[in-house]
C-alpha cells in the first residue's frame, strides 16, 4: 500500500465516523501498522491545516468542530448555561480544546458570556442583571456587597459590575464593603442638614461619612469642633462676651450661651476658633482673660512683698502659704474678679495661677541678680560689634575711593564682588547694632529689616543702604553707611583712621605672606595683589578668585607700570596651565613681594 492510498483509506474513514476519528483505532481498522498511521496522518494534517487537526490522540474535521459549535449554541439556548467540563466528559474531548472553541466562538456563533467554566445565554445574563438591578433599587440603607449577592443567589463579580453601572448613573455609591442606595443619602442628608438648621449644630460622628466637600455644601457657615460642627453664627454672641472679657480684664461663662451638648474638648477647640482667644483660656465652660491672671498674680505678689517673706512661698512644701495670700486678697476685696473667679475656681486655673505666681517669684529674685551682669554683656557686645562695623566700612570707603579714582565702569567685577562680599555683611552688623541701641528686641532674628520697618522711624535710611547695595551704587552705599554711623554715635573720621587702618591691612598681608603655603598658588597672588595695590595707594576688597585677581590687573594699570613681575606671576597663577608652573611661579612671587621696598602714602587716597 502506497502513503497515497493510505492517506486516502484514513480520509475516508474519517469522513465515515462524522469527522472524528481516534487515532490508536486506524490501525486495526486499515489493517496497518501503527507508526504508518502516524506518519499518514503527518502527511493529512500537513497538506491540509485549514481542514483538520490533531489533538490528544484523535483526528479532527473542521467541519466537526464547527458543527459541535453550532451544537452548543443551539443547547445553550434551550437550556440558559453549559458547563465547560460536562460539555468535555459528554464528547469526550479535552478541557482546554472545549475552552479554546468556546472563547475563539464567544459572540461570533455562540450567542452567550463566558463567566469561567461556564456559558451563559445572553437572555439569561440580561435577566440576571436586570434581577439585580430590581434589588439594588429596593434596596433602603447600606447592604453589605457579599450579603446582597448571597441572598440574590448571584456572584458578586457580575453584582459589582451592575453596582458601577448604578454609581456611574449616580443612583448610588460604594462606602467601604457596603453599597449604599441614594434614597437613603438623600433622606439622611436631608435630615441632618435640617436638623443642623434648626439646632445650630449637629453631632460630629453623625457627620464621620460626608466628604468635606459634602460637609460645606450641607453645613453652610460650619466650624469643626471636637465633638461637634457647630454654625458660626451661634459663636457670634461668645465672642462678643469673649472680646469684653478680654478688654475688661475679666471673665464669662459662656457655658450657658452655648449648647448644653458642649464637651470641654469643644471649649478646648474654640481657642482655635475665635480670633483673639489667644489672650485668654477656657477651664471648662468658663473664660478667663490672661490680664486676669496677670492681676490675680500681681495682688498676690503685693500681698506678698508686705509679708517680707519670699522664701516661704517658693518652697513648694508649703502650699498653705499661697492659701492664706488669696484668703487675705479675697477679704479684702470681695466684689472684684478675683474674688468672684476664686469662688468658682477650678483645679486646673488655680494650678496655671500658682505655677505663676512661683514663676514670677523665681524671675524677679533672678532678674536682680542678672541685670548688671546683662549690661556689662550688652556693652561689651556693642563694642565689638562697633568696632567690626567701623572696620568694613572703612574697607568700603578705601574700595569705593580707589574705584572712583581708576573710573571702573559702573558694572565692574570689583563692585560686584564688594556688593556680594562685603556690603551685606556691613548693614547686617549695622542693622545688629541699631536694635541693641534702641532695645528693639534680639539682634540676632533673621529678619532684622522687618523688626527695624515694624518698630523705627529710621527704616528709610535702612530701606535706601539696602536698595544701593541691590543696585550696585558703592558711592551711595558708603554714604548712607556714613550716616547711619553718625546716628549710632559710632565716631568714624575717615582722614584720620583710614590710614591707621591701611597700616594694618599692609602688616596683616605681610605677616600672611611670611608664613603661607606656597601649595595654595591662589591666596599668594591674592595676597600679593593686595601688597602691590598697597604700594600704590590704591586698595580694594578683591577675593582670591583668579576672575576677581584678574579684575583688578586690568583695571588698576599701576600694578602693572611699577611692579611688572609681580603682575606677570600672578597672571601666571591665575591662567590655566602646569601645576609645576604655577608652584614655581608662586614660589618666585613671595619671595619678590618679600624683597620689595616702597614708602607707603595715602594722602592721595584720603579726599
Amino acid at each position: 500500500m502506497t502513503s497515497e492510498q493510505l492517506e486516502f483509506d484514513i480520509l475516508e474513514e474519517i469522513q465515515l465516523r462524522g469527522g472524528r476519528v481516534i487515532i490508536s483505532e486506524l490501525a486495526p481498522a486499515l489493517k496497518v501498522q501503527q507508526h504508518h498511521i502516524d506518519k499518514g496522518i503527518a502527511n493529512i494534517v500537513s497538506k491540509y491545516k485549514d481542514r483538520f487537526m490533531s489533538i490528544h490522540g484523535m483526528l479532527l474535521s473542521t467541519g466537526y468542530l464547527n458543527d459541535l459549535v453550532a451544537t452548543l449554541n443551539e443547547r445553550l439556548e434551550e437550556c440558559g448555561s453549559l458547563d465547560l467540563y460536562t460539555i468535555a466528559q459528554e464528547f469526550e474531548l479535552g478541557f482546554d480544546l472545549v475552552k479554546y472553541l468556546v472563547t475563539s466562538n464567544i459572540g461570533v456563533v455562540i450567542q452567550g458570556v463566558l463567566d469561567g467554566h461556564c456559558i451563559e445565554s445572553l437572555i439569561l445574563e440580561t435577566n440576571k442583571r436586570n434581577c439585580i438591578k430590581s434589588g439594588l433599587i429596593a434596596l433602603v440603607h447600606p447592604t453589605p456587597l457579599n450579603t446582597f449577592a448571597k441572598n440574590a443567589g448571584l456572584d458578586v463579580n457580575l453584582v459589582n459590575v451592575v453596582i458601577q453601572d448604578f454609581i456611574k448613573s449616580g443612583l448610588g455609591t460604594i462606602k467601604g464593603a457596603n453599597y449604599v442606595p441614594k434614597f437613603y443619602q438623600d433622606v439622611r442628608s436631608k435630615y441632618h442638614k435640617n436638623l443642623y438648621t434648626t439646632q445650630g449644630y449637629i453631632a460630629k460622628r453623625l457627620a464621620c461619612e460626608y466628604t468635606s466637600r459634602e460637609i460645606k455644601l450641607l453645613f453652610p457657615g460650619a466650624i469643626t469642633l471636637e465633638t461637634l460642627i457647630v454654625n458660626s453664627q451661634i459663636l457670634d454672641p461668645i465672642k462678643i462676651v469673649i472680646n469684653e472679657a478680654i478688654v475688661n480684664s475679666s471673665f464669662v461663662d459662656i457655658g450657658a450661651l452655648l449648647p448644653p451638648v458642649f464637651q470641654p474638648l469643644d471649649f478646648a477647640a474654640l481657642e482655635n476658633v475665635i480670633k483673639g482667644i489667644e489672650n485668654g483660656k477656657f477651664y471648662g465652660g468658663t473664660f478667663i482673660s490672661n490680664a486676669l491672671v496677670t492681676q490675680s498674680i500681681d495682688m498676690l505678689l503685693s500681698q506678698c512683698n508686705t509679708s517680707g517673706d519670699l522664701a516661704k512661698f517658693v518652697n513648694e512644701n508649703d502650699p498653705d502659704a499661697i492659701n492664706q495670700l488669696v484668703f487675705k486678697i479675697v477679704d479684702k476685696n470681695p466684689d472684684s474678679a478675683f474674688a468672684l473667679v476664686y469662688t468658682d475656681f477650678t483645679t486646673d486655673y488655680y494650678n496655671d495661677m500658682v505655677k505663676g505666681f512661683k514663676t514670677r517669684l523665681l524671675q524677679l529674685t533672678q532678674e536682680s541678680k542678672h541685670h548688671v551682669t546683662d549690661q556689662v554683656s550688652v556693652k561689651v557686645q556693642m563694642k565689638q560689634l562697633s568696632q567690626t562695623a567701623k572696620e568694613q566700612f572703612l574697607q568700603a570707603y578705601a574700595s569705593q575711593m580707589t574705584l572712583e579714582r581708576i573710573k571702573a565702569p559702573k558694572d565692574n567685577l570689583l563692585a560686584i564682588t564688594l556688593c556680594k562680599e562685603l556690603l551685606p555683611n556691613t548693614a547686617n552688623l549695622l542693622m545688629q547694632l541699631y536694635i541693641i541701641h534702641h532695645n528693639l528686641g534680639n539682634a540676632t532674628d533673621s529678619n532684622l529689616y522687618k523688626k527695624i520697618v515694624d518698630n523705627s522711624p529710621d527704616a528709610d535710611m535702612f530701606k535706601r543702604l539696602l536698595e544701593s547695595i541691590k543696585s550696585r551704587d558703592v558711592a551711595k552705599c558708603v554714604n548712607e553707611m556714613k550716616d547711619i554711623l553718625s546716628l549710632l554715635y559710632i565716631t568714624c573720621i575717615v582722614k584720620k583712621e583710614l590710614k591707621p587702618f591701611l597700616d594694618t591691612q599692609q602688616r596683616h598681608f605681610k605677616r600672611r605672606i611670611e608664613s603661607i603655603s606656597l601649595q595654595d598658588e591662589y591666596s599668594v597672588a591674592h595676597i600679593a595683589l593686595n601688597l602691590a595695590m598697597l604700594k600704590c595707594n590704591k586698595w580694594t576688597l578683591v577675593v582670591a578668585k583668579d576672575w576677581c585677581i584678574n579684575e583688578a590687573l586690568i583695571l588698576i594699570t599701576d600694578i602693572k607700570e611699577k611692579f611688572p613681575d609681580v603682575a606677570r606671576l600672578i597672571g601666571n597663577i591665575t591662567r590655566q596651565g602646569d601645576p609645576l608652573e604655577k608652584n614655581k611661579a608662586a614660589a618666585e612671587l613671595a619671595k619678590l613681594t618679600l624683597d620689595t621696598k616702597g614708602e607707603y602714602t595715602f594722602d592721595n587716597l584720603v579726599t
